[in-house]
């Protein structure tokens, strides 16, 4: 799908229709696929073709798509890469909008059979306007439009977000659906895009920067193939202030060799990648932590913007985090401005004995005892005329149950809503969230991150993508 024209993805995201070329109960994949659009909600008409059943699963089975009766808007196709071309000029004929082909085989093998098979369904899709996801993929998930053509399990019924994520990695994807649902961090679409015959992760990041409901785009990619249309909707990103967050894998003579490998990517300069994502403020993050936990700090922040800058205030009940933060937050480039002579006569009357004065402010755990005087500290760090940014650090993550840190956060939003400064939650270890968790976080509504370094690298990324949108506008 070359060129830099727009494309609407909403047959493949949200189908009326959609059938499962392949489909037999010997194969877990197709076994799973039905289950996760069961489960997620999936309210259209679903067919199954085979020319060897007669019912799979309880589903009256056609021997090909052109048999059935209904217009059909997606396909699954779940079928060797021999069989690939015929069923996909099937398809064609039929009228299908979507396929999305899970099946390997392709270009990703490095043989001819499957780089000639790639390159024929490619040419038949292209010809008769049919969007092509993969092939070597495991598939999309919307959650919004309860669609989940997906080809791994789900735990669970996945809420709704605002971050659009794209991998060409599908087992990677399913890890993230994991980890994510662990951490209590939604998605508004998930694509695995394969070796992208078709739509490639600009097609699908620049329908997401389209959508409502996404306000940050990141992903996992292993080439370039358009470079002019990469460019085009990184500036699309910038003109709608939605930040992409990216991990791309070319740096090394390894990387190179096992991207071609895995979906026959060319991964391109890596210096010259490098210089687009400065210049455009794309973030660039090296592990599946960093780009979801970054992702769900962006999407929180993106939703009010508020005044950014490097001159950081700390509030701990620890004095050993609060150290940590300070050195982290200042080998990352971040200053910690002193307070003010007036707002440290009146934190000094209020602070437990134990606590002390300076910024960062330890202000003990003997706080829990009486939550309405670390929230009055809070008040008083707001009002530093110096200070751009407040974190308040957590050394043992989120509360699982009701208690004096559940109290404290409770109380924050009240306060902050009166400022424009960027206040974040931070918690000092990496952990999976209770469910009791993941509704207090969603009742405070403050944006919060796992993992010191991560915080302050999100941070300085989101001020340098602000300073790029600024000089944008400027033009």
């Amino acid at each position: 799908m070359s060129g830099q024209k727009e494309i609407d993805l909403t047959s493949l995201f949200n189908p009326k229709s959609i059938c499962i070329i392949g489909a037999t109960e010997n194969s877990l994949f197709v076994q799973k696929a039905i289950n996760n659009l069961k489960f997620q909600g999936f309210n259209g008409n679903l067919y199954m073709v085979n020319p060897k059943y007669k019912s799979v699963f309880g589903y009256t089975v056609y021997p090909t798509v052109l048999d059935i009766p209904e217009e059909v808007e997606n396909a699954i196709f779940l079928v060797p890469a021999k069989f690939a071309v015929e069923a996909v000029s099937q398809c064609a004929e039929k009228g299908v909008k979507s396929i999305t082909i899970i099946t390997s085989g392709f270009a990703e093998n490095g043989r001819v059979e499957g780089s000639k098979f790639q390159e024929q369904i490619k040419e038949i899709a292209l010809k008769n306007g049919i969007l092509l996801c993969g092939p070597n993929c495991f598939g999309t998930i919307s959650p919004y439009g309860q669609v989940a053509n997906f080809c791994e399990k789900i735990p669970g019924k996945l809420g709704h977000g605002s971050i659009g994520i794209v991998m060409q990695s599908g087992a990677l994807l399913a890890s993230v659906v994991n980890l994510s649902q662990g951490r209590g961090i939604d998605f508004s679409f998930l694509v695995s895009s394969g070796n992208e015959a078709g739509l490639e992760s600009s097609d699908y990041f620049r329908f997401f920067l389209d959508d409502p409901h996404t306000n940050v785009v990141c992903g996992f990619i292993e080439g370039i193939q358009d470079k002019a249309k990469f460019i085009q909707v990184a500036d699309q990103a910038i003109e709608k202030k939605k930040p992409i967050i990216l991990i791309k894998i070319g740096s090394t003579d390894l990387g190179v060799e096992v991207a071609f490998r895995h979906t026959g990517a060319i991964t391109g300069s890596d210096s010259e990648f490098k210089s687009i994502c400065k210049e455009k403020g794309i973030t660039r993050v090296d592990d599946f932590e960093d780009l979801i936990e970054t992702a769900s700090l962006f999407s929180k922040i993106c939703k009010k913007w508020p005044h950014l800058g490097r001159r950081v205030g700390v509030i701990s009940v620890s004095g050993g985090g609060a150290g940590l933060v300070a050195e982290i937050g200042s080998d990352e480039g971040f200053e910690f401005p002193k307070l003010n002579e007036k707002t440290s006569e009146k934190l000094a009357r209020i602070i437990p004995e134990f606590g002390f004065v300076a910024n960062p402010l330890d202000v003990t755990t003997q706080v829990f005892a009486s939550p309405s005087i670390y929230l009055e500290c809070v008040d008083y760090l707001l009002n530093e005329r110096e200070i751009d940014t407040v974190i308040f650090p957590f050394t043992q993550g989120i509360p699982k149950e009701p208690g004096p840190v559940p109290t404290i956060m409770e109380g924050l939003p009240k306060i902050i809503k009166k400022t424009d400064k960027l206040c974040i939650l931070l918690s000092m270890v990496n952990t999976d969230l209770s469910d009791w968790s993941k509704e207090l976080l969603k009742r405070c509504d403050i944006p919060f991150i796992q993992g010191t370094r991560r915080a302050f690298r999100a941070i300085k990324s989101l001020i340098e993508f602000d300073r790029v949108v600024k000089n944008f506008k400027k033009k």
